[in-house]
């Protein structure tokens, strides 16, 4: 990194990462990085957009999560390689297993890594964890387009 990317070592807030904003944003922070990899944080608040009156997070609230933070992945690459953030869109889920619910006021830890790309799409397996425990997997596709 660069002396003028100083400032952008992990951890760093998915709001400078992501065009998200709340209620959708549902991602906290990057907190480790790696060319292609990264893990985020997430705590489902009790009046989130997906949080249900059981205590439980929504099952479809998990694989955005994990595309949530392939965009937080993709925006920190844009930032320190001197791009501004693309926008992305999810495409696609495949392989979505989730063995667990998470749970409102859980802090998730979202590890995700690149698996594939061409042009402007990928392919980004991803995995929620909860205390070390894994809860979700599987892989996003997403769209990228050029500006």
């Amino acid at each position: 990194m660069s002396e003028v990317d100083a400032s952008l070592q992990p951890p760093v807030a998915a709001e400078r990462l992501l065009p998200h904003a709340s209620p959708m944003l549902l991602v906290e922070q990057l907190i480790s990085y790696s060319p292609g990899r990264a893990e985020v944080t997430a705590v489902a608040k009790q009046d989130g957009l997906f949080s249900r009156a059981d205590g439980t997070v929504e099952i479809t609230a998990l694989a955005e999560l994990v595309a949530q933070s392939c965009a937080a992945l993709n925006g920190y690459e844009d930032i320190i390689n001197g791009h501004p953030i693309r926008r992305g869109f999810l495409v696609g889920c495949q392989n979505f297993s989730v063995e667990q619910a998470l749970l409102v006021g859980e802090q998730a830890l979202v590890a995700v890594e690149l698996d594939a790309a061409f042009e402007e799409f990928s392919v980004m397996n991803g995995v929620i964890s909860v205390a070390g425990r894994q809860i979700a997997a599987g892989s996003v596709k997403l769209w990228l387009p050029k500006e």
